[in-house]
């Protein structure tokens, strides 16, 4: 008998083999927690199967431990492949956060294979991503994607960001959740077979291994593309289980060391402390939330009758009203989610308005809308007018400063940097590719360790955490994964988001654009 295992970034699987057949199979999701995982399948596995009988052992890791004798996920799934006569020469893995293509001969022998680059945009994760921001589990969305008929809307999948923009836009369009599951899937597809197969001619079957063969909308986008009909293996989320238990030459397994050897020393940031901001004490603000909306009333009104302005913020993930008076002076300010709905998120705001002034009657003497969500709104509003962020944040900043020559500003999906010149925009730039460095991925990575947005800053100042990478929200938590494995603190864990979104801004966003001396921080992220 023949025991292997699949460590990989969602998953840790394992397979039985005994005389060239499969007895088990089986999976268990790590939550970044591998080691006591690993332990647990173990226990699992040893309580059908008797260890004594057990020959030798393989472990394939598609993580960056330093494992002995672990296996190349890569030969894994061309040693699978043979094992279970294919007969396919094309072999598309479409994992959690990666997806690779390998090409093999007319024998089955490798030839060479590719990678995906350094975007999460295809991957497992992404489709996860977007089936939560729906409301939906990766099933459902995968289930509706299928069954759907009639138009899709185009979903941009190279980044999340994209993604969620075109999410919202598509709702605003009034297109159903199967229909938008289903150009989720269909984008998902481009991504993988732009990046990888770049519209080459593949000789022979082809078939599709990992999680994501289970998307049969995804399966079917692949056949359409490629002109093949996928195979897809019974065992396919444990395929590369299966080669590792063909290859492993181990004859013992301690669960205990393998997880000593994926822990190393690592070196640490410094404390994440605060030097050069002035930031203000939000706790005297009269605030309160009712009914999904949070209001701060900065002034009363003295006088039965006044004349105000209004202003609507419709974000991706969040709308905003402000109002201010004759004198400039403002008034109100009323934050909601938007979850997909600006509709339903404006009207919440203006329901919980009217009870803010009772007995008092105010003239609207204009209305302005901005955010992506401002051409609808603006109609249902009839507001004056509908202007971009860039210039509704310099405005913004100006009003309250006019000697602002620099504003970072980073919000739910979209980060950007405005730079101003006696106050008027004279360059501007934006997140076009990555959504790594945006508020979104710090609420998620929030969420997934159960910290609450509210405690983060308490949390974070005067901490300090090991260094993960900035490139991507999948490698991201990737490297977030390895340190809950490895006992890292949550304070240490949401530290190094922080760290990583700013790394990310500041490289990718911000670039070798200069910034001044005068820098507003704005957006919900501040």
């Amino acid at each position: 008998m023949k025991l292997g295992f699949d460590i990989g970034s969602k998953n840790i699987s394992y397979t039985v083999l005994k005389n060239d057949k499969v007895l088990a199979g089986g999976k268990l999701a790590h939550s970044g927690n591998i080691s006591s995982t690993f332990s647990e399948l173990c226990l699992t596995i040893f309580s059908s199967f008797d260890r004594e009988q057990i020959d030798t052992y393989g472990i394939t890791c598609g993580l960056h431990f330093d494992i002995e004798n672990v296996i190349d996920p890569v030969i894994a799934s061309v040693e699978a492949n043979n094992f279970l006569n294919t007969g396919c020469k094309n072999i598309l893995s479409i994992g959690y956060e990666s997806f690779y293509l390998i090409l093999l001969d007319e024998q089955g022998n490798y030839q060479e294979h590719l990678v995906n680059s350094d975007c999460s945009a295809g991957t497992g994760s992404f489709i996860d991503q977007q089936a939560e921001r729906l409301g939906l589990s990766t099933e459902q969305l995968s289930a509706m994607a299928y069954e759907h008929q009639g138009a899709v809307p185009s979903i941009a999948t190279r980044c999340t960001v994209f993604a969620k923009t075109d999410i919202i836009h598509a709702q605003a369009q009034g297109y159903s959740k199967d229909a938008i599951a289903s150009g989720i899937c269909e984008g998902a597809t481009r991504c993988v077979l732009e990046n990888i197969i770049k519209g080459r001619q593949l000789e022979g079957g082809l078939l599709i291994i990992g999680g994501t063969s289970n998307n049969r909308k995804i399966v079917n986008e692949i056949s359409k593309e490629t002109g093949k009909k996928p195979v897809i293996s019974p065992y396919s989320e444990y395929f590369n289980a299966i080669g590792s238990a063909i290859l492993g030459t181990m004859t013992s397994l301690e669960p205990e060391r393998l997880v000593n050897q994926m822990k190393s020393e690592r070196n640490k940031r410094d404390i994440l402390e605060m030097r050069l901001t002035h930031y203000p004490d939000f706790s005297t603000d009269k605030q309160y939330f009712r009914n999904g909306v949070e209001t701060v009333i900065y002034r009363n009104l003295t006088d039965n009758e006044c004349e105000v302005y209004l202003g609507l913020d419709i974000g991706s993930t969040s709308t905003k009203l402000a109002l201010i008076d004759n004198d400039r002076k403002i008034l109100a300010g009323l934050y909601t989610r938007t979850q997909g709905d600006p509709v339903t998120a404006v009207r919440l705001l203006f329901e919980e308005f009217g009870m803010i002034y009772p007995g008092s009657t105010l003239k609207y003497k204009g209305a302005g809308v901005t955010g992506s969500g401002r051409s609808l709104i603006k109609k249902l509003v009839n507001a004056d007018l509908a202007i971009n962020e860039i210039s509704a944040h310099a405005y913004g900043a100006t009003f309250i400063d006019p000697d602002v020559d620099s504003i970072i500003e980073i919000g739910g999906q979209d980060s950007k940097y405005t730079m101003l010149k006696d106050g008027e925009v004279v360059n501007s730039v934006m997140n076009y590719v990555c959504a790594a460095g945006t508020g979104s991925f710090i609420e998620e990575q929030a969420k997934r360790l159960d910290i609450p947005l509210e405690n983060i800053s308490d949390m974070s100042i005067g901490s300090t955490s090991p260094y993960t990478s900035e490139r991507c929200t999948v490698y991201m938590e990737r490297d977030l994964n390895i340190l809950q494995a490895e006992g890292y603190k949550p304070e240490e864990l949401i530290t190094a988001v922080l760290f990583s979104v700013r790394d990310n801004y500041l490289s990718r966003v911000v670039g070798k654009l200069p910034i001044g001396n005068r820098i507003y921080f704005q957006g919900a992220t501040a």
